[in-house]
């Protein structure tokens, strides 16, 4: 039976999104006018449409945002937590006390949120490490090749470049492609055909080398490009979603009912490194809720910035784009402030000036340096919730060794 399509009204948010991005794609290749303007309507009514969607989004208080703030600029600042190996050491505890009847009866009562956690833990740890290799994929190779290709193939320094570039871009996909093969993705016909114009990629990039072929590069560039602009916040998408149903409030809760059942008579030893297992438990909840949104607010601009980037050459997207690109990051210049954010909100005015005065190199440069300072948050933002994902894994090993001693 052939399905119904839905009506345009009722497109999922994401639907609309892979709209915006072809008919973004379709503008630049357009020289007739009124193509052209009938283009700008449909990325307009894209652009309403995810708009009415976010909005739906429950918004989060002003003293929510500065608790979220607060433990953001916390994790950019500390060189290092130790609340997963204090959660990890406090399960492992739990394990030694399951020697205990009663309280491997008491434990085997959670099993259920136990196992959920666990496969929850892995599904989140999978979509990081992609999105991760997605980070490693635009700066190690997109970047570096694009600069590479006005000069190719004349210049031997940017042969070599190239050559080293494709080293990391065959490592990339070597790390993806062992990625993708987990259960996560299972039957991910997007992840596979990602996966695959990432695989095109390499070999249009080999290629070029071979024969010195321009043209060969040109594709290379075209197919990192299409993924780059897509695949990453499809990726973070999930993440998000993957990271909010990981709740870990269903592990918090058990192991505080498991902590008050268990009597004096237990290893003091074992009970005090359970004990804390727990409040740090409750701890890296914060950090990780706290993260998933700092990550995905970060997500969504890179996505705009990029859109606004590829179409530098006549400003009209950054022209269209700033009004609301400015609104989306005012939340960044409250406080709490630090020394990045002082410079982030010079190198926004500078922009909004350039702008406002209408001139047109000068805000080609501002956008350049606003661009770099974002990217620079968003990296750091990036490698904290990574480090934080290690974490997370850490506690989901202990909990396998639970699970099987409940199996016993």
């Amino acid at each position: 039976m052939c399905s119904e399509k839905l009506p345009l009204e009722e497109l999922p948010v994401q639907t609309w999104r892979k709209r915006l991005l072809y008919f973004q794609e379709q503008e630049p290749l357009t020289s007739d006018l009124e193509q052209k303007f009938a283009l700008r309507e449909k990325i307009e009514e894209c652009k309403n449409k995810i708009k009415e969607y976010e909005s739906e989004k429950e918004p989060l208080e002003d003293s929510e945002l500065k608790k979220i703030k607060d433990i953001v600029q916390k994790e950019l600042g500390s060189f290092h937590r130790e609340d997963g190996k204090s959660v990890s050491s406090g399960l492992n505890a739990l394990a030694e006390l399951m020697q205990n009847p009663d309280t491997r009866f008491e434990v085997k009562f959670f099993q259920r949120d136990f196992q959920s956690i666990c496969d929850q833990i892995m599904v989140v740890v999978d979509y990081k490490a992609l999105h991760d290799q997605l980070h490693k994929l635009e700066f190690s190779c997109y970047n570096v090749i694009l600069r590479e290709f006005k000069r190719f193939p004349d210049d031997d320094i940017g042969l070599e470049n190239l050559s080293e570039y494709e080293r990391n871009l065959e490592d990339i996909l070597r790390e993806i492609e062992s990625i993708v093969r987990r259960k996560t993705f299972q039957d991910n016909t997007n992840t596979m055909s990602q996966t695959k114009d990432i695989r095109n990629s390499k070999v249009q990039l080999d290629q070029a080398l071979v024969v010195k072929e321009k043209e060969c590069l040109k594709k290379a560039i075209y197919l990192l490009h299409r993924v780059l602009n897509n695949f990453p916040s499809n990726i973070n998408a999930n993440l998000y979603r993957a990271a909010c149903d990981l709740k870990l409030e269903r592990l918090i809760n058990p192991m505080q009912s498991i902590s008050e059942s268990l009597t004096k008579n237990e290893d003091q030893e074992k009970l005090s490194q359970f004990y804390q297992g727990v409040n740090a438990l409750k701890e890296l909840n914060k950090r990780l809720s706290a993260l998933v949104i700092a990550h995905d607010f970060w997500q969504g601009i890179d996505q705009q910035l990029r859109r606004i980037e590829d179409n530098l050459n006549d400003l009209s997207e950054l022209y269209t784009s700033w009004p609301d690109l400015k609104e989306d990051t005012k939340i960044i210049f409250a406080p709490p402030r630090d020394e990045w954010t002082e410079s982030f909100e010079q190198a926004s005015n500078n922009l909004d000036t350039a702008l406002a005065n209408d001139n047109f190199s000068e805000s080609q440069k501002c956008f350049h340096r606003y661009r770099s300072k974002a990217a620079t948050r968003f990296y750091e933002v990036d490698t904290q919730f990574k480090n934080l994902c290690q974490e997370l894994r850490g506690v989901g090993e202990p909990l396998v060794s639970i699970l099987r001693i409940i199996e016993e």
